[in-house]
C-alpha cells in the first residue's frame, strides 16, 4: 500500500510557504521555525519603507 502524498502549491510569499510547509515539520522544527519568524518580524519594526525602499524590498 502506497501513501497518497498531498498537492502542495507554493506561492511567491516567502511567509505563505512557511505557513503552508509547517503541518509538514515535527513540533521542534516548528517551534523552531516560527521562532525564527518572530525574530525577523520583531526586527523589521524598525524597518520604514519608503516609496524607494519598497520598490527594492520586491
Amino acid at each position: 500500500m502506497r501513501l497518497q502524498k498531498p498537492e502542495i502549491k507554493l506561492t511567491n510569499d516567502t511567509l505563505e510557504n512557511i505557513r503552508i510547509m509547517a503541518p509538514y515539520l515535527d513540533k521542534e522544527s516548528q517551534n523552531q521555525v516560527y521562532g525564527m519568524m518572530f525574530g525577523i518580524l520583531k526586527t523589521m519594526d524598525s524597518v520604514v519603507l519608503t516609496p524607494e525602499t519598497r520598490d527594492k524590498a520586491g
